[in-house]
């Protein structure tokens, strides 16, 4: 068993050549007696990176088993201490303002749950011909900031802060994205 430094992912080697991790295990650590008396409760959560996107590679055939690679997505997790049987529950963003920017499926199942959120508006509506060109699949993507995680649980809502930050490894100022960010809008 190791604790990876950076990420916090557990790690856990078996004898029989496997290996096994899991992602993140900072909900685990914060499952508290205080926390777990909560009906609910959302987890802390590290900064989310916005990472540069990129494609390629190679097919290895059975020459090789990679794994997936981390979720790009912001990871939200949150904790029932019972299943939600009676009454509506949803789970939203917020952005800085205010406004709801989306609306994320949820599970209301009890203990810990987590949900990822693309970090992006709904993609455009366009005429049936022009989906298959892709780029009508997914909506531009939000700059970094301070976004509000909200669920409301039949009359009770509960909130949390979602910090969302630029990718280290971007040359792009943040006036760039802003730019490029409205010109999509507009688009």
């Amino acid at each position: 068993l190791a604790i990876h430094p950076r990420d916090n992912d557990l790690v856990i080697a078996t004898h029989g050549r496997g290996i096994w991790i899991i992602d993140d295990i900072t909900p685990l650590r914060g499952l508290t007696p205080e926390v777990l008396a909560k009906n609910v409760a959302f987890m802390k959560a590290r900064p989310t990176v916005q990472r540069i996107g990129a494609f390629g590679g190679w097919v290895n055939g059975d020459a090789a088993f990679v794994a997936p690679n981390p979720t790009d997505d912001a990871v939200i997790t949150y904790y029932l201490q019972k299943r939600h049987i009676f009454g509506d529950m949803k789970l939203e963003v917020l952005d800085s303002a205010g406004a709801v920017v989306t609306t994320l499926p949820s599970t209301k199942r009890r203990g810990l749950s987590r949900v990822t959120w693309s970090m992006r508006l709904k993609p455009p509506t366009v005429p049936a011909a022009a989906s298959s060109a892709g780029g009508a699949s997914v909506g531009p993507r939000l700059l970094p900031g301070t976004y509000t995680v909200r669920m409301t649980k039949d009359k009770e809502t509960y909130s949390m802060p979602l910090t969302v930050v630029r990718d280290p490894r971007s040359t792009h100022s943040l006036a760039d994205r802003r730019a490029q960010f409205n010109l999509a809008k507009r688009l």
